[in-house]
């Protein structure tokens, strides 16, 4: 009997999520092809892989048994091409998931150096959400992450590299202090990012909620570009990493406006999978990081 492997992968998505949707993310396949990817593995093999409960999806003893052996397949797999590939210069498509402004400010500026260095190498970013990336990682869908927010997950591990502080900031042209109180938030426009997607603008929010509450909301948005385009253009006060807005101080098109007594810093970590062994231009890349920016206090 042979088994095909692509079916392989799908079944390892779904047995390490155990949600079809989140799995079918992972593959980039639909649900119902994906459903069906597994009902024709289970006829081939001539077993049933799940049980279905309304826990969801539950590994039978034939599930947890193909799922070891495929990791065993997989590690196998990427291991032998590693070695082989040990004795020459790393190459092949390094793939990282991260933020597109961390990819596009932290990483960027950074990569000249590293590419030319390695140039049989190349990146790959993924932007799925935070969770998705992590499920990636896992699965080995994506060699690491570079992340601020590490969830406590026992299938990974980080290693923090890089700090910064997240500040407010307004256009140089704004009529707004160099240092306010934090009660003075409540006088004056904001822009902001949704609370729900950022561990640092929830602390935001924690600290000077009761303040920034009575202050109108001009501008919201996911993106970055966005708000600091806003910014630019003087609609209101933000809340931004530093690193994003670095030029735009140097340059006075922005100004730094410290809140009494408010300090809060961001973390940037490098994740992968545990205990998984490294590829050589996954090191690579990793050493070269840490070698920069490890640990960059503010």
């Amino acid at each position: 009997m042979a088994i095909d492997l692509n079916k392989i992968k799908y079944f390892r998505a779904v047995a390490t999520t155990l949600n079809i949707s989140k799995a079918s993310k992972l593959v980039n396949l639909s649900q119902p092809a994906l459903s069906l990817q597994m009902q024709n593995l289970e006829h081939e093999i001539g077993a049933s892989l799940f049980t279905r409960s309304n826990r969801g999806l539950i590994l039978t003893e034939a599930g947890h048994t193909l799922l070891a052996r495929s990791h065993m397949l997989q590690n196998w797999e990427r291991d032998t091409l590693d070695e082989l590939g040990e004795a020459l210069s790393p190459s092949g498509e390094l793939k990282i998931g991260t933020y597109t402004t961390a990819s596009s400010y932290l990483l960027a500026p950074k990569l000249k150096a590293f590419l030319k260095q390695y140039p049989d190498l190349s990146i790959t970013y993924d932007y799925s959400d935070t969770d998705t990336i992590i499920e990636k990682i896992k699965t080995l869908e994506l060699d690491m992450a570079v992340i601020s927010e590490v969830p406590d997950d026992p299938g990974i591990e980080s290693l923090p590299f890089y700090k910064n502080e997240l500040v407010l900031a307004a256009a140089a042209t704004s009529k707004v202090a160099k240092s306010i109180a934090a009660k003075e938030l409540a006088l004056w426009p904001k822009l902001s990012y949704p609370l729900k997607l950022d561990y640092c603008y929830r602390e935001v929010e924690r600290k000077l909620g009761k303040y920034l509450s009575l202050a109108p909301t001009v501008i919201e948005s996911v993106s970055f570009d966005t708000l600091k385009q806003s910014l630019l253009h003087d609609l209101g006060l933000c809340f931004m990493p530093l690193y994003l807005i670095e030029e735009e101080l140097k340059s006075k098109k922005l100004k730094r406006v410290e809140v009494q007594g408010l300090k809060l810093s961001i973390t940037f970590s490098l994740v992968f999978k545990r205990g998984h062994r490294l590829s050589r231009r996954v090191q690579v890349f990793k050493d070269y990081l840490c070698s920069i920016t490890m640990i960059n206090n503010v």
